[in-house]
């Protein structure tokens, strides 16, 4: 009988220490912060206020090109639901959020997405308005943000986790012409996580 209980204990040990070995490994090489999204020089062809039907909209088409670098050792992340939106002071540009397609991103490589976002922001508050005209005169509008948000998927065999992420990347662009005849490039920024 003391034999049996000698072997359980020695069993349960190793499948301890083992699980241990597997939790370090897991929380050591397999980390949602080995993905460094940033956004490149975005191209935008309109992005303006102007009234409609009694009150300011704003109007804008940015297509911005999207790098996600793998910093990952080992291991191939999945991209899913990943979809991306604009901001301006705040307030979300509409109509609708741009879905990318998912997509695996083995280790140390570089994906390049390009985006085409476009819409309007119907009944401006007057904090946009405001903000707008105040960085129309400056030249350059800074409180632009392209979001994305997406799950990202790491497998460990045999475990296998998902994290939800939301990316803030800034866009600092300097002001479109009223004509929209030329087009202007934002500069280059690094994206942010959220936490949530």
């Amino acid at each position: 009988m003391q034999k049996v209980f000698a072997f359980l204990v020695k069993q349960l040990s190793n499948l301890w220490g083992s699980s241990l070995i597997l939790l370090v490994a897991w929380q050591l090489f397999l980390r949602p912060s080995d993905v460094e999204p940033k956004l490149g020089a975005s191209v935008v062809r309109q992005f303006e206020l102007m009234p409609a039907a009694g009150s300011m909209e704003l109007r804008f088409n940015i297509t911005p090109s999207l790098l996600i670098k793998s910093t990952h050792g080992f291991y191939t992340i999945r991209f899913n639901h990943l979809a991306a939106a604009v901001f301006y002071a705040g307030e979300k540009l509409g109509p609708v959020d741009d879905e990318l397609p998912p997509f695996k991103q083995k280790s140390h490589t570089n994906v390049v997405m390009d985006m085409v976002l476009a819409g309007w922001l119907h009944n401006a508050s007057s904090a946009v308005v405001k903000r707008f005209a105040e960085e129309k005169v400056a030249g350059r509008f800074e409180a632009a943000v392209v979001t994305i948000r997406t799950t990202l998927t790491y497998k460990f065999w045999p475990y296998k986790a998902d994290y939800f992420y939301i990316y803030e990347c800034p866009l600092s662009m300097p002001a479109v012409p009223r004509d929209g005849g030329e087009l202007v490039l934002s500069s280059p920024s690094t994206c942010k996580s959220v936490k949530i």
